[in-house]
């Protein structure tokens, strides 16, 4: 699997960055909440390296270790990996030292949920903290708290030392707690130690650290025993081991907690038929002197990469972009190829514009084109590239858009889409979680063009009909205007561009309620999009979940029968 490279001299960093994400892990663990849900309220992490905020369970009701936490008690995160019960453990730094601490774990105040307890660095190393909550059943109150590190690592702070994370923790009703991996990039670099567990606190008796990974495989019962936990000392090159896993807390019954890497009932993530959880590196995670660049930290900038970098050929409207082909990403919800189209603001107005889709000098694909806000809204933009097969190419390229709305700075507006582009032409675009208010007003638009003086076609509904053929135009577009009541038609679902061998393409939605299922494709299915806010719980009908389970079981993993079924069409 290749790596990215960030340009502030395109070429020098693809030569630089292609080698240095050898220890990276992407793969997905058998659980996992792909709707990561709003950056948190408030004093958002995303700019603060060692910081904690304050959330409150509301109508989640979560019992550890003798008491339940619900209502106004306190759910404390900090920015270095690690969730504290009913106040401030802090940010789990002493004298200036952030590592994995058993003795604060046992010893501080609080009790401590640590899924990745290290110096984490969302500030200057990019990427954000998020945070979700789902009612997975028909009562009133919340089933499940959903909180996910994706971030870079305070040490790795120099050019040939990239390091990542995308870690996340479930808080059950049941007590329950369900830690996951899903992408972990570390080198020697890496000194500190990290610890991964969890603690009432208060002064409880340290039992010690143990093999996390083989007690999960027995499963291991700890009996009267309420501390678990591993200290990985120093991190690398132990953490690699988490890569794909899951450890699941069981409360016993007898104080202590059942250990073990699978679940009988795990929570489904309602996605689209076609996601990439592996999301990838946030943009800024090659190092303090390139932050500028980085788009966390950008309202309107556009950022560079070469398909070279990436090991990716693109063909596009009869050009094939490779080698030092330039792919410019927008922090408002595009990507150009062979140069920069800009941000997608004119006169301070950002909003989607048919106009500069056709007119501008080089080719766009807009998964989502609105005045979207990474930095006083809180999130990121992520990139990575898959080789599916043996050849030693990539065969996609993957961008991830997790961020806010700059109209609505306050979290009440959430978008997490993701643009994938395939080796033989095919874009497709995913929207697994988009939360808007009438206080949105910028116009949308979602669609595909050669640009250049092309012709404007008009704006297209893409859940009119099962496919769309849209013959030898290279235009599709569909523009959701503000004064349209929110949200879009399309979260949870697909939108994907095939071409048609005409110079058009063929769109189809799968996914999409209300859009025709393209049974090459996985059919429909509603879903994603649930509970993509901070305050208000979500509903899953159990005839979708179990239609979308049957439709799309082949993108779940990887989309790897997708990828089969797509080359096997084009052979025949």
């Amino acid at each position: 699997m290749t790596r990215i490279a960030r340009t502030f001299s395109s070429v020098l960093l693809a030569l630089l960055l292609a080698s240095t994400h050898s220890a990276a892990v992407f793969a997905q663990p058998p659980i996992w909440e792909a709707q990561l849900g709003t950056t948190l309220p408030g004093q958002a992490l995303d700019t603060v390296d060692n910081g904690t905020v304050d959330l409150t369970f509301g109508t989640m009701s979560f019992p550890f270790n003798g008491a339940t936490y619900t209502g106004a008690d306190i759910l404390n995160i900090s920015s270095n990996g690690f969730i504290s019960l009913g106040g401030d453990n802090g940010t789990g730094c002493f004298n200036f030292d952030c590592s994995g601490d058993p003795a604060g774990l046992v010893g501080d105040p609080f009790p401590r949920i640590a899924p990745f307890w290290i110096d984490l660095d969302p500030g200057n190393q990019g990427g954000d903290i998020y945070y979700n909550t789902f009612n997975d059943d028909n009562d009133p109150e919340i089933d499940r708290i959903v909180i996910t590190f994706s971030t870079g690592f305070n040490e790795c702070t120099d050019l040939v030392s990239v390091c990542f994370l995308h870690a996340q923790v479930q808080l059950l009703e049941d007590g329950r707690i369900i830690f996951g991996y899903n992408g972990i990039g570390i080198t020697d670099s890496l000194t500190t130690d990290l610890l991964v567990g969890i603690s009432p606190g208060g002064g409880v008796p340290d039992p010690g650290s143990i093999d996390l990974i083989a007690a999960s495989q027995l499963p291991f019962d700890s009996g009267t025993e309420p501390t678990i936990y591993e200290l990985f000392s120093p991190a690398y090159p132990g953490a690699e081991d988490l890569g794909d896993l899951n450890f699941i807390f069981r409360p016993n019954g007898s104080g202590g907690f059942i250990l073990s890497e699978t679940m009988l009932d795990p929570p489904v993530s309602m996605q689209p038929p076609v996601w990439e959880s592996g999301i990838g590196v946030p943009s800024n995670a090659v190092g303090p002197f390139f932050n500028l660049l980085g788009l966390d930290d950008a309202d309107d900038a556009t950022m560079g990469l070469t398909f070279g970098a990436l090991e990716f050929s693109f063909p596009f409207n009869g050009v094939t972009y490779t080698g030092n082909d330039l792919l410019f990403i927008s922090s408002n919800g595009f990507i150009s190829l062979g140069g920069d189209n800009g941000s997608g603001c004119f006169d301070n107005d950002c909003s989607g514009d048919p106009q500069q889709l056709v007119g501008e000098l080089f080719p766009r694909i807009v998964p989502l084109w609105t005045d979207l806000d990474p930095e006083a809204a809180g999130g990121e933009i992520y990139v990575n590239s898959f080789n599916d097969d043996a050849d030693p190419e990539s065969d996609r390229i993957v961008i991830t858009f997790a961020t806010g709305f700059f109209d609505c700075i306050n979290e009440e507006c959430s978008a997490l889409v993701q643009v994938q582009l395939e080796e033989d032409g095919t874009i497709i675009f995913g929207y697994n979680g988009i939360r808007q208010t009438n206080s949105q007003t910028s116009d949308i638009l979602v669609g595909v063009s050669p640009a250049n003086s092309a012709t404007d076609p008009g704006s297209t509904n893409f859940n009119a009909a099962p496919s769309i053929n849209s013959g030898t135009e290279p235009t599709v577009y569909e523009l959701f205007l503000a004064a349209s009541p929110p949200p879009i038609d399309l979260d949870g679902g697909n939108v994907v561009f095939e071409p048609n061998g005409q110079g058009g393409y063929v769109v189809t939605t799968p996914g999409i309620p209300g859009a025709g299922a393209d049974p090459g494709r996985g059919g429909g299915g509603g879903g994603g999009g649930f509970g993509c806010t901070t305050g208000t719980a979500a509903s899953v009908d159990p005839i979708w979940l179990v239609f979308l389970l049957v439709a799309g079981v082949g993108y779940l993993r990887r989309h790897k029968v997708h990828l089969t079924e797509h080359k096997m069409r084009k052979a025949a």
